[in-house]
């Protein structure tokens, strides 16, 4: 039967520090980022609906702009490029702690989706972690950083596919990769987690055990997985559901979505 396991609601907490959640997410992209039992850090804390971003006067937002321009410039490259990708990246996570950020973010984040092949970009990053450290090597943290917001920001607008498709890839990759006795390697698993997060808490409220695990099995989750993997999905989805039920129905829906035996009283 299998046991799940609760984050310490102070380190969720930590995960809705937008300023934080990015120097973390870069820092923790690597193995050591996942502690026991498939308990995973702040990075897979809950993704709450983003408010609105407040509106500042223009005379910020241009003395922002031009620090941007000295700390990440953009040069003349073509948009479907990898340059054009990581030029983006930098300017984004340059952009994290700043009063604006949030403005800041969006616009770079809707300029990379309207750029064709930037979306392809993002999904292969985070699915062929060798081409992502053969194109950007030391950077391909920061770049599967902005990978994932990116493909969250797709969904968020609405094209969901993308980012399902990369998390059924990188499940399927990351289970190969166990049963040929290999390891995560630098953050893998964190990717995953993250991006399920994010489609998770997009699934209706109220969804029952048999639509929950219809959703699991779209986003490659079977029950003959390795166990680490299927942990990575049992724990973002519980702590989904035990925000809406409490833990014991929580407890139970994702026992039964996972196709597991229920535990008793």
């Amino acid at each position: 039967m299998r046991r799940i396991y609760l984050l310490p609601a102070t380190v969720l907490a930590l995960g809705l520090l937008s300023g934080l959640y990015w120097q973390h997410h870069v820092e923790t992209t690597r193995p050591d980022a996942v502690t026991g039992h498939g308990m995973h850090k702040a990075r897979t804390a809950p993704v709450v609906p983003e408010a609105q971003a407040a509106v500042f006067p223009d005379a910020l937002q241009q003395q922002w702009q031009q620090q941007l321009e000295q700390q990440a410039p953009l040069t003349a490259v073509p948009e479907q490029t990898e340059i054009w990708f990581i030029q983006h990246a930098n300017r984004l996570i340059q952009s994290a702690d700043h009063i604006t950020g949030q403005q800041q973010q969006r616009q770079l984040l809707g300029e990379l989706l309207r750029s064709p092949g930037q979306l392809a970009l993002a999904q292969r990053l985070l699915s062929d972690l060798s081409y992502a450290s053969a194109t950007y090597g030391k950077e391909q943290a920061m770049a599967r950083v902005v990978a994932i917001k990116l493909l969250q920001e797709a969904a968020r607008q609405g094209d969901v596919a993308p980012l399902e498709q990369t998390v059924w890839q990188l499940s399927r990759q990351l289970n190969q990769q166990l049963s040929q006795g290999q390891s995560f390697v630098k953050g893998q698993q964190q990717d995953l987690a993250d991006l399920l997060n994010y489609r998770v808490r997009l699934q209706p409220r109220g969804s029952t055990a048999t639509e929950l695990s219809a959703m699991l099995q779209q986003l490659g989750y079977q029950p003959e997985q390795q166990s680490q993997i299927r942990d990575i999905y049992g724990d973002v989805l519980f702590f989904a559901l035990k925000q809406q039920y409490g833990r014991e129905k929580a407890t139970v829906l994702t026992a039964q979505a996972l196709q597991e035996e229920v535990p008793a009283g």
